[in-house]
């Protein structure tokens, strides 16, 4: 709304209000931002649109400073929920992603070998996960309990004394790792 005016009007979702303006503006017409809108009410810049569900922000700008570059989401990412950047874009069940932190790796969603089973599979994906969870040389986020490496077919021998081995997923048993048994007794 005007300064000064006795009515103050906030500026409804998905548009934004320049300040001392009480014409709401979209993302798209008014900042030249296609496939943008605002999450929330009162918003006043350009700087405040965000992608909309469907959408990834492809810009790399972790600060925000700058509109989005709102890209098609691909294969394997989740982006039911408007806001998805590429360092948080989410990850379906049966995909996992390959990241050592570089745009072009947060990219590389590829489907598991298990991916069949997408409930059951090693590959549990993630929901709004930093590029700090996906690094190979740490348990990555999108593994399910127990699992690690490339496609989660690694067993996590942390605290794990007795032999384990991989199990794959089946259609109605989660891929986990089982304990060795010595089959000599």
């Amino acid at each position: 709304s005007q300064p000064g005016s006795a009515q103050c009007k906030i500026c409804p979702v998905e548009l934004y209000c320049p300040e001392g303006s009480s014409n709401p503006i979209g993302c798209e017409s008014g900042a030249n931002i296609p496939n943008a809108v605002t999450l929330f009410a009162g918003s006043s810049s350009p700087a405040d649109c965000k992608c909309e569900a469907n959408f990834y922000d492809n810009s790399d700008d972790a600060a925000g400073g700058i509109p989005p570059n709102c890209e098609p989401c691909f294969v394997g990412s989740d982006c039911s929920e408007p806001g998805s950047t590429l360092q948080t874009l989410p990850v379906q069940a049966g995909y996992f992603r390959i990241a050592d932190g570089s745009a072009v790796r947060l990219r590389d969603i590829r489907r598991c070998p298990d991916a069949r089973y997408p409930e059951t599979s090693g590959c549990k994906g993630t929901v709004n996960t930093s590029v700090e969870s996906f690094a190979i040389s740490s348990t990555p986020a999108g593994c399910q309990a127990g699992l690690k490496g490339v496609f989660c077919l690694l067993c996590d021998r942390t605290n794990v004394t007795a032999r384990v081995y991989y199990s794959a997923a089946t259609s109605t048993s989660l891929a986990r790792c089982k304990h060795c048994y010595d089959s000599a007794r």
